[in-house]
């Protein structure tokens, strides 16, 4: 059996998240914002497999180019 995968902070907030299970859903939510995301765990055979995606999600950060701007262009007429 694989190891299980450890979850990286929230992208949002840095805040620690967490994994439950709500209903028929594994759920990872940010303990500090609440940003979450939730996977369906129907039917249970599949629920080792929905899990690890789960967390896989989670952890997935996109790739920015070196020297991009992170900051989006203010529209034009909008300051600050």
């Amino acid at each position: 059996m694989a190891a299980k995968v450890k979850l990286k902070n929230c992208p949002c907030c840095g805040g620690n998240a967490r994994e439950y299970i709500d209903g028929g859903s594994l759920v990872v939510e940010c303990h500090k914002c609440s940003l979450s995301i939730r996977r369906h765990l129907v039917p249970p055979s599949e629920w080792m497999l929905a899990a690890e995606r789960c967390r896989e999600c989670w952890n997935r950060r996109p790739k920015i180019k070196e020297g991009a701007n992170s900051n989006p262009p203010t529209p034009q007429g909008q300051n600050g």
